[in-house]
């Protein structure tokens, strides 16, 4: 009789915790499973020993922080006048609720249930209702419970009792601590906007934008502000025939290009020097030289320079830029630089 008396009572729980199931669930159906040793006070009433027992539970989670749980138990404590000892055997169906979420989850708990002592031969079923605290930390699970335990018949004059559960013990699977979860953010990555176009007008390799002397004639060397920065510069196309002073007419470009340069730098002052090849008497050489000069003096001032800016020298023959052994040095040595 004590025995359906106690089935009756787990059969009630279990089948509240099975409704329970319609709660929607956030992360439903995590099973876990917990091992736990222990330590019993009984209510005084009993006139017992403290005793000591284990715990065997396993969950599943309903819901986000809500969890259903069967914990079956059991224990034996010390008559206080000796004798065999008193064994309890039990079971509830409790529902857990988590405070919090991480590392570290501290919950509160409620169930029905029911306990069956034995003493002596003698059986008792009882109906049991538990509450308690408890943390999980990692794998690590500890509680306390409180069992009010009602239809007692083995304590002479008492049909009410009170008995406290430490239990400690270790929690598999889910339902249990996580680590805290790592939100990952998304950056959104603007693709570079293409570098603009780099305008070098008179091709100096200083921009438009701070070259502070453009039109400089190719193959100019110049410096960071695009300004001419060595003492001599060959002026390449502008050359001459053999024999003659008159400038060629590709030489007008170039010579252009030089009158705008010295535009934007009115500050600059340059020599003109003329050169031949070793073709005929080195004394006209010379001469020719200084008329070659002349003639790119004269282009320019014609350009808008002023003729005091401009110095001019032959060097004749002196100091060929090219080979005179072919055709093609020799038209290279016909030349004037600055």
């Amino acid at each position: 009789m004590e025995k359906s008396r106690l089935a009756v009572r787990i059969l009630v729980a279990v089948t509240g915790l099975a409704l329970l199931g319609g709660v929607p669930a956030a992360s439903a159906g995590d099973g876990y499973g917990a091992v736990m040793g222990s330590y019993v006070l009984p209510d005084s009433k009993r006139a017992t020993d403290n005793g000591y027992g284990a715990s065997l539970l396993g969950g599943v989670r309903l819901a986000s922080g809500v969890n259903g749980e069967l914990n079956l138990y059991g224990h034996q404590a010390s008559p206080d006048g000796g004798g065999d000892d008193v064994k309890s055997y039990g079971g509830t169906v409790d529902l857990r609720f988590d405070l919090c979420e991480g590392p570290f989850v501290p919950f509160v708990l409620a169930g029905l249930g029911g306990q069956q002592d034995k003493l002596a031969g003698l059986k008792d079923g009882m109906t049991a209702f538990d509450v308690g605290v408890g943390v999980l930390a990692g794998l690590f699970r500890g509680e306390v419970r409180a069992y009010s335990l009602t239809d007692v018949d083995s304590i002479p004059g008492h049909s009410h009792a009170v008995d406290f559960r430490l239990n400690l013990g270790l929690q598999f699977g889910g339902g249990g601590a996580s680590a805290a979860p790592v939100v990952a953010t998304a950056t959104a990555m603007t693709p570079a906007a293409a570098p603009a176009p780099i305008v070098d007008t008179d091709g100096d390799g200083v921009a438009d934008s701070a070259d502070k002397c453009p039109g400089t004639p190719r193959g100019t060397e110049v410096d960071r502000n695009g300004c001419a920065n060595i003492s001599k510069v060959v002026l390449k196309g502008v050359n001459f025939g053999t024999g003659s002073s008159t400038l060629l007419p590709a030489a007008s470009e170039t010579l252009r290009s030089v009158a705008s340069a010295m535009k934007a730098d009115p500050a600059l002052k340059v020599e003109v020097g003329g050169y031949t090849d070793s073709i005929g008497d080195a004394a006209k050489n010379l001469a020719l030289s200084e008329r070659r000069a002349k003639a790119v003096k004269a282009f320019l001032v014609h350009e808008g320079i002023d003729g005091g800016r401009l110095a001019t020298k032959g060097y004749g023959q002196a100091s060929p830029a090219d080979t005179n052994d072919t055709a093609a040095g020799r038209a290279n040595n016909r030349r004037v630089a600055f």
